[in-house]
């Protein structure tokens, strides 16, 4: 049967990944329902190992790193889901996929559309709004789980606040001038424990850094 060349590469990449064992199966499953190129213009030659640009100062992440973070934010069907910079909106489909109840946030008003569009496409119904992601979504507190896709300087306690108890949140945060990934899980009030991780490459988080 003949393949195209982003078919065997999105073949390939699903191949890796599970050699990888760097998530679950069904997470590695949802994967491979999405194909990267559905995410960007018509007839894009997609490398499937590699962040890709996406306009605006923006990447859709390798996908190691979609597999990992979604593997670290341990979410359930059913979980209401914060994601901070939902992009051409493919972190967010492999969240829906997964059942979470998501709600996505993201700085670029073209990348809103784009994400809309991308998710309807495949029959997502997606809940995304143009904003600050600094801010969360106040109204829709609290989250069992918050994603996001940039690098902050430090926590951001305002996205602290409006995770529950018991909650998990993943996200790049810089120290000592590198980035790291990091899981936080809130145990009471403000109070949290943090686990870092690996080393990572972000764009930064923007509205965070314009507030601070």
């Amino acid at each position: 049967m003949y393949l195209s060349s982003n078919e065997r590469a999105h073949q390939s990449m699903i191949d890796y990944l599970r050699f990888e064992r760097c998530c679950s199966a069904k997470i590695i499953d949802v994967l491979d329902d999405l194909r990267r190129d559905w995410f960007l213009p018509d007839d894009s030659d997609v490398e499937h190992f590699r962040p890709i640009p996406i306009g605006y100062s923006q990447t859709m992440s390798a996908p190691f790193i979609v597999a990992s973070m979604t593997e670290l934010l341990e979410v359930v069907a059913g979980q209401k889901v914060l994601e901070i910079g939902s992009g051409c909106g493919y972190q967010t489909a492999v969240l829906l996929k997964l059942g979470a109840d998501v709600f996505s946030i993201e700085f670029v008003p073209e990348l809103v559309e784009l994400g809309k569009s991308n998710l309807e496409k495949i029959g997502l119904i997606p809940k995304i709004r143009c904003g600050d992601g600094y801010y969360g979504w106040p109204e829709e507190q609290p989250f069992d789980r918050i994603i996001i896709a940039a690098t902050a300087p430090r926590i951001p306690e305002k996205l602290v606040d409006q995770l529950k108890i018991g909650g998990v949140m993943v996200l790049p945060v810089k120290k000592e001038n590198r980035e790291f990934m990091v899981r936080l899980r809130k145990t009471s009030g403000n109070v949290y424990a943090l686990e870092w991780l690996y080393g990572v490459k972000f764009v930064p988080f923007v509205g965070y850094l314009a507030a601070n």
